[in-house]
C-alpha cells in the first residue's frame, strides 16, 4: 500500500528518543553525552560569533534565553556580552 499524503508520521520526541532532524545519529549520540562544562563552551562560542556578525540576531535569542537555566543558554548569554565588551574596548578612543 502506498501511503497517502493525509497520512501523519507518528511524531517522536527528539530529545526521549535522541534522534533530531538534520543531525547524524553518530553527532545525535555524541551531544547527549557532552557534559555541562562542554555544552556551556560550545555555547560560548555561539554567542561570541553570532554577536560579531549577526548582532540583531543575537539580541532577539537573548530575548528568549533570559529566563531559562540551561547551560547552553547560560553560555550564550556570556559569550555574547563578553563580545560586546571586546567590541566595545576595542573602538578607537579619541583625545
Amino acid at each position: 500500500m502506498v501511503p497517502s499524503i493525509f497520512q501523519t508520521k507518528q511524531k517522536t520526541d527528539p530529545l526521549r528518543t535522541g534522534v533530531h532532524p538534520g543531525i547524524s545519529e553518530t553527532e545525535s549520540k555524541r551531544c547527549l553525552l557532552m557534559t555541562a562544562n562542554q555544552i556551556t563552551q560550545q555555547a560560548f562560542n555561539a554567542g561570541g560569533l553570532i554577536e560579531k556578525h549577526l548582532p540583531h540576531l543575537s539580541k532577539l535569542l537573548l530575548k528568549g534565553f533570559q529566563s531559562s537555566e540551561h547551560p547552553y543558554m547560560k553560555g550564550f548569554v556570556v559569550g555574547s556580552s563578553e563580545m560586546v565588551k571586546e567590541r566595545v574596548l576595542s573602538k578607537p578612543k579619541f583625545l
